[in-house]
């Protein structure tokens, strides 16, 4: 496999905490490669549930994050967000007096306006599941935010207060804050006000963040003038710095710090042990594959492909994978764990929500499929259209089908508790007798 069991399994599981499963629940997704089915398997259900549950909000800041890393397919997209977070910055009162009202205006337009092109959908099915959110695209929007989070996380063991390995370092950034960030901080706020300086300080944190901006940076600290002045101003920073520090005791400090990890440590033991499973639960995906075929001269469209190119059967990714009629669902599983003198049994099922394999049909209003679902493009699988025609040499057309995952969790005494209960019950009858 190219992709080796969606590229970073362990990553992926270590990465989400599994969250308390709730009884009964049903919720739907889309997952495009049945070629790694057994690794969706293997993953627990409510780490598939709060994907589920999480993929739009994923998307969006997955979304947000290519913006202010300038990786949007627009620039436009990303001056449009700095236009308006200084708009929020600045005009907060007006943006909450008059924004919510008129953003939930829109919301009802653009709601009412997607219901009536629903409706006029030809294929009702496509037209439900077109909205959901793919697994494979929330794996890969959970990948940008996770980079993101990687690189704060980075950012801030760079700049924490480690006061146990290195508590020097730790007052000396103490003092940096309330001596000079402080005063510089407050005295801005009283001539600029608060709102002007975050609107000044996070344009200037996204460009700084574009290509253009982080080569006009490197520049600058290259430039000699520069360094000059910053030798400068460290010097006389670190002149005043020496007059005023003094020795102060860390000791109270040192052991809040100790304390609220031990805390800390203690409520997410708690928590992980007052976990309690539900009754069932119930998730449905959507299995989308792809079927290629090519024409060849006097024997029209065929699944014969030439060497070196994509497979008759592939997923998105166009990674080969069995044909539809090869495709089947594992057996159920069945796990047996012991928590508090009872045995916790959980039964997986796959089963099949339609009898077949359909076609998805969206896209046939707008004509980039025809009446069949074939997508049409030339011989290097490029310029796709919906209607063949004498440059076009291969196409393809997307198979889907539901198919849920049911779990079923059952407790049963075990038998150290039946046998203790028992052992009771005969005491009790020997003391009344």
């Amino acid at each position: 496999m190219s992709r080796s069991q969606f590229d970073v399994e362990a990553e992926k599981i270590a990465e989400h905490a599994p969250p308390s499963p709730i009884a009964p629940l049903k919720q739907s997704g889309s997952f495009s490669s049945p070629r790694t089915f057994a690794t969706l398997d293997s993953i627990p259900t409510p780490i598939l549930r709060l994907l589920t549950q999480l993929a739009p909000l994923l998307q969006l800041l997955a979304y947000v994050i290519k913006l202010i890393n300038w990786e949007a397919n627009n620039v436009c997209e990303t001056l449009l967000l700095i236009a308006a977070y200084i708009s929020i910055c600045l005009w907060t009162s007006y943006m909450i007096m008059y924004g919510l009202p008129l953003g939930f205006m829109v919301y009802g337009v653009i709601s009412w306006m997607n219901n009536r092109k629903r409706q006029k959908k030809t294929k009702n099915k496509s037209s439900e599941e077109g909205s959901q959110a793919s697994l494979d695209v929330t794996l890969d929007n959970i990948k940008i935010v996770n980079g993101q989070i990687a690189q704060l996380q980075l950012w801030y063991a760079d700049h924490q207060l480690d006061w146990q390995n290195n508590p020097s370092q730790a007052r000396r950034k103490l003092q940096i804050g309330f001596v000079y960030v402080a005063p510089i901080w407050v005295v801005l706020c009283l001539f600029f006000g608060p709102s002007t300086l975050l609107a000044v300080l996070g344009v200037s944190w996204v460009i700084l963040r574009s290509p253009w901006g982080r080569v006009s940076v490197f520049a600058i600290q290259k430039t000699a003038i520069v360094r000059h002045i910053v030798a400068t101003l460290v010097g006389y920073l670190l002149a005043i710095e020496m007059a005023l520090r003094g020795k102060k005791r860390v000791r109270t400090v040192r052991e809040i710090i100790r304390r609220a990890r031990k805390e800390r440590g203690k409520a997410l033991e708690k928590a992980s042990t007052q976990t309690m499973p539900g009754d069932s639960s119930e998730l449905v995906f959507k299995f989308e594959i792809y079927e290629n075929q090519r024409w060849w001269l006097g024997v029209d469209w065929t699944s014969n492909m030439m060497p070196g190119e994509r497979t008759p059967w592939t997923d998105s990714h166009n990674d080969p994978i069995p044909s539809k009629s090869a495709f089947h669902l594992p057996e159920p599983t069945t796990t047996v764990t012991e928590q508090n003198d009872e045995h916790i049994m959980t039964v997986k099922e796959w089963k099949w929500v339609e009898p077949d394999w359909w076609v998805d049909m969206k896209g046939l209003k707008e004509g980039l499929i025809d009446e069949d679902g074939w997508q049409y493009s030339n011989n290097a699988w490029k310029g796709a259209t919906g209607k063949g025609g004498l440059k076009q040499f291969t196409r393809r057309r997307k198979w889907c089908r539901n198919a849920k995952l049911v779990e079923t969790v059952s407790m049963k005494q075990s038998n150290n508790s039946t046998d203790r209960k028992r052992l009771n019950a005969t005491k009790q009858a020997s003391e009344e007798s």
